[in-house]
Parts: structure tokens; sequence; C-alpha cells
């Protein structure tokens, strides 16, 4: 099998650690944006270099939030996506009729805290 090959089945191939890469990237991106906040009401900014970390790190971030919406989703929830995000999928299950997906859905946001790690503290509402 040849690199290129093992690269796309990488890609391609459902896997939890795509899920936790996701989380790993939500998480750095909510800290980033509590003190980005922070720093506003202080009426400081960050410094350009780590901005652009934080810019490059969301645009990387939105490319594998799609992707995971688009592969493990699809395998959580039985259903191929209407949304680009997961985010998105998980709020309209959320705020959607009872069933095994809206439980599902809570689930996940009881796993991965994803209210809790949001600032704003509503992350699904």
């Amino acid at each position: 099998m040849e690199t290129w090959q093992i690269v796309v089945l990488a890609i391609l191939c459902p896997s939890p650690l795509w899920l936790a890469l996701l989380w790993v990237i939500y998480a750095a991106l909510m800290a980033f944006k509590r003190v980005e906040e922070e720093l506003e009401k202080e009426g400081r900014e960050f410094h350009w270099f780590p901005k652009l970390i934080g810019h490059t790190t969301l645009i990387v971030g939105w490319l594998v939030d799609f992707r995971c919406n688009l592969i493990e989703c699809f395998f959580i929830f039985r259903e191929l996506p209407k949304e680009a995000l997961v985010t998105d999928r998980l709020k309209k299950y959320v705020h959607g009729p009872d069933g095994w997906r809206k439980d599902r859905a809570w689930a996940f946001e009881d796993m991965f805290q994803l209210n809790r790690l949001d600032p704003s503290g509503n992350h699904l509402d």
C-alpha cells in the first residue's frame, strides 16, 4: 500500500481519535476566546502572533468539525448531516423532539462539557 492510500484511509475511516482531536481544538479555542474577552475588558488585545495561531487553529477546527460531522456523527446518529458542523447538529437534536438522538446529543454535551468550556456557558442553546 502506498503512502497516499494510507493517508486517504486515515482521513476517511471513522475513528474516535478524530472526535478527540475536535474536542482538543474546541477546548483550546474556548480558552483563547475566554482570554481574548478578558483582555478586551482591560482594553488590551493579543499580540499578533498568538492571534495568528488562534485564527489558524479556528480554520483547522472548522475542517475537522466538518469532517467529524460527515463521518463520525453519521455513525453516532445514523443520519446524514443536514448541517455543516457538529454543534449545529447537536443543537438540532437537543432542541428537537424527544428520542434517542436527543438523548445521545445530551450525552455528548455531558461527556465533553461543551457548555462549561464555552465562556458564554450555552454552547448548545
